[in-house]
């Protein structure tokens, strides 16, 4: 009999979101020419092992693989699935028991552990959380590891818990953790971190080895910070630069430049030294680790002001060659997509074991209560559903999105940034500079044109007297408004801000700075608060002259 429910969904925002909203939710049309306006894989995508329909055959394939495990104990319902397998088909018994198989597959692989001795399926905690799906599985798969005593360790709402599973009492470990000052190995066994309130600015490292909870403090030398950044399969890289380098920029931004990196053996009771890095000519900005390559990303001091300086790399030539299991899969229609574990010397097919699990009925709930509330802004990167990315950098959230032709949400699940915009956008009027900044450098008068134009005319230049920076002055005097610190990113992907009515702070120099207030198809135009006129510049000379200053941009969005 068919279950007839009708649901109401109204959106209230301006026509040009509802017509994003719809575009998002919209589904394909049916066969038939039915359309589907909405389509709620695009906003929690179902497993694609999951994609399979619901069969009274499967359920008795699967109760029948249950009951073979408890023989001779078989209840009455036991017997009557046994006895409705045998006066089956062959071929009705072949497909009913590969479904149950995959029933008890996909059981077993959604939130149970298996015991590979008594051959049962076990929930060990279950943490409730009110947030999506998606956004969960993004934040705790930066680190998940249970170690052989049974605590569980994971990172949720900024912070580092570890859950003893058989307690199941949580325990914050370290708080308010920004992704630029903690790190985690590829296994997830090593964690290491410098405290959040000390980023750019602390002598310690902490190393934390999760197997054992035993914790390394790595120093730095005299004279010098250091800084987590990396993990090379599970060598430890971390970066050092001198007190005296470390700067705050004039727009009030932080720059580190590493004098040189170390790779450190993560072994217990080792942490010896295995690499010093230290590159010919500029400093070290930042690294990315891909297999066993480490991509090092020069910058050099030009003008008063960091710019990039190319790249350099450093290989592990021994990792490479080691013998891996790998991961392979394989697509065909009848069972679509296979994973299979590849070994580099091959397997004896004929020692292969098919198992399958008891169900267990548990008789103490398993809740573990984790506060799930970010201390901190959170960005969440959208495609098609799926969350590609989650980070507290604005920035790399932009950039991500942007090469995968997604969007940026915020915590509250607010659109930031999205590639569709206005084509183009007429240079914002009634720009001015507040009397008390007109004698200062073009820095503060940017930032006070722009603090003008949103209606608080305050003098800037005070402001920054009292020990404040411009990046701090737009943070503590639009409070009513999300600010963004987007420097990384490229002229066209600021523009967005601009279409949505938002100048954009913009270095040009080591003291100096624009307004970027409009563009066209081919050129934008800025606000110089110096000759308070408009001008403009085609992307690529505005795009080169922006990149020559770092790509330091600021700006925001009213909520």
């Amino acid at each position: 009999m068919p279950n007839y429910v009708t649901n109401r969904l109204e959106i209230n925002a301006d026509r040009e979101t509802v017509q994003n909203v719809m575009d998002f939710l919209k589904g394909k049309t049916d066969e038939d020419s039915t359309p589907c306006y909405i389509d709620f894989n695009n906003i929690i995508p179902m497993p694609k092992d999951l994609l399979i329909e619901a069969s009274t055959s499967g359920e008795f394939g699967m109760q029948y693989i249950i009951a073979q495990q408890r023989k001779p104990f078989n209840s009455q319902d036991d017997l009557k699935v046994i006895q409705w397998m045998e006066i089956q088909k062959e071929k009705v018994r072949e497909e009913a028991l590969q479904l149950g198989m995959t029933y008890l597959r996909n059981w077993g692989k959604y939130g149970y552990h298996y015991d590979g001795l008594v051959h049962t399926i076990e929930e060990e905690i279950f943490i409730p959380s009110d947030v999506s799906y998606e956004i969960l599985k993004a934040q705790m798969g930066q680190l998940m590891y249970v170690n052989e005593k049974g605590t569980f360790y994971l990172i949720m709402d900024q912070k580092l818990y570890s859950i003893d599973t058989d307690k199941r009492t949580p325990e914050v470990l370290v708080k308010d953790l920004k992704e630029s000052c903690y790190k985690v190995s590829e296994s997830n066994q090593y964690f290491a971190w410098v405290d959040s309130d000390k980023e750019y600015k602390s002598d310690v490292i902490h190393l934390m080895n999760l197997k054992n909870a035993s914790v390394y403090d790595i120093k730095a030398k005299k004279g010098a910070y250091i800084l987590p950044l990396g993990f090379i399969d599970e060598d430890f890289i971390y970066g050092a630069a001198k007190k005296d380098k470390v700067m705050v920029a004039a727009a009030g931004n932080t720059v580190f430049p590493m004098k040189n990196l170390t790779i450190m053996d993560t072994s217990e009771n080792s942490h010896s030294i295995l690499k010093t890095y230290e590159p010919s000519r500029g400093s070290i900005g930042s690294i990315s680790v891909e297999d066993y390559t480490i991509t090092i990303h020069l910058i050099k001091k030009s003008g008063g002001h960091y710019v990039a300086a190319g790249t350099d790399a450093i290989m592990n030539r021994e990792g490479d060659t080691e013998e891996k299991v790998t991961v392979g899969s394989t697509v065909t229609d009848r069972k679509e997509t296979q994973y299979q574990l590849m070994m580099k010397n091959g397997a004896d097919a004929s020692k292969i074991k098919m198992l399958t699990s008891k169900s267990v009925l548990l008789e103490n709930p398993r809740d573990v209560s984790v506060k799930n509330k970010e201390s901190q802004e959170y960005f969440y990167v959208y495609k098609k559903g799926d969350v590609l990315l989650a980070t507290d950098e604005i920035a790399d959230a932009i950039v991500c999105a942007n090469n995968h032709m997604g969007v940026v949400v915020d915590s509250k699940q607010q659109y930031v940034w999205m590639r569709a915009r206005k084509s183009a956008q007429t240079a914002f009027s009634s720009l001015k500079v507040n009397d008390a900044d007109k004698s200062s450098s073009s820095v503060v008068q940017a930032v006070s044109a722009m603090l003008n134009y949103r209606g608080n005319g305050l003098s800037v230049k005070e402001l920054i007297d009292n020990g404040g920076t411009p990046k701090s002055a737009i943070e503590n005097t639009l409070k009513d408004s999300v600010v963004l610190d987007i420097s990384g990113c490229t002229v066209e992907e600021i523009l967005f801000y601009v279409s949505k009515g938002s100048p954009v702070f913009a270095m040009t120099g080591t003291d100096s700075a624009v307004l970027v207030t409009g563009y066209t198809s081919g050129s934008i135009y800025y606000y110089d608060p110096q000759t308070h006129s408009t001008r403009s510049k085609s992307y690529k000379d505005a795009d080169d002259w922006f990149r020559k200053a770092g790509y330091i941009f600021f700006t925001y969005l009213d909520r």
